[in-house]
Parts: C-alpha cells; structure tokens; sequence
C-alpha cells in the first residue's frame, strides 16, 4: 500500500503546534555519524552545527549503529536538518518562480499548490 503525500490544501487545514521536542545538535551527539551541510545556506545561522529534534538524533544513531554492524567500513552522512525559516523562504520563491515562469496562466493558489510539490510552503513545512 502506498502512502498519500499531503498536499498544501491538506496541510493548510492542520493548525500547527509545538511539541515541546528539543532540538539537538548531531555533530555533538555523536562522531560516527559525518554531519556535513552540503548546501551552505545554513552556515550564518547555526555553523557547521547540524540541529535534529531529539528523536530523530535517537533514530539517526540506531541507523548508524546497524549499518556499522553489518557494513563497517561504510559511514551514515546528514546533509541538512533544521532548516532556518529565511531559508526555506526562500527555497519556496525561487521554486516557485521558476514554476510561474512555466505556467503563466496559474492563479496564486493553484501556483503554490504546485510549488509545495517541490518544497514545503513555509506556512506548513514542518508539519
């Protein structure tokens, strides 16, 4: 069975909340797991640092811990975490820019519907 991947009309109905999760760092939580940014749009915000919620740090450390068990010589590597709200603005307007320039007769509504295909509106990333 397949999973449905929530569009932004489904999405925009959900009031978001905080869950009260930390965030954490991974490059302190643990060395085995090479935390490098493979985009540099985060580096004004938070360094080299790669930030997690708490859990997923947990589940990133017990992916690690089964892949260095089965393949040694092979390393688990995150390229992004948390994402700055400015950032992911800005993900979202030049996608969606791109897009406006493809379909030239899309209204507003339909034109971020489509964008959020490629990149969480910001109104309801992290959902």
């Amino acid at each position: 069975m397949q999973g449905k991947i929530l569009t932004y009309k489904d999405l925009s109905k959900i009031k978001a909340g905080e869950n009260n999760e930390k965030l954490v760092c991974l490059n302190s939580i643990t060395s085995d797991i090479i935390c490098r940014y493979q985009k540099k749009d985060m580096l004004d915000y938070v360094g080299e640092d790669i930030f997690v919620r708490q859990k997923v740090a947990q589940m990133l450390v017990e992916a690690s811990q089964i892949l260095k068990e089965k393949y040694p010589e092979y390393s688990l590597k995150v390229v992004y975490g948390y994402r700055h709200p400015e950032v992911q603005q800005k993900y979202f307007d030049n996608r969606k820019a791109e897009l406006a320039s493809r379909y030239k007769n899309v209204q507003e509504e339909d034109l971020i519907a489509k964008t959020h295909l490629f990149v969480a509106y910001p109104d309801v990333a992290g959902h």
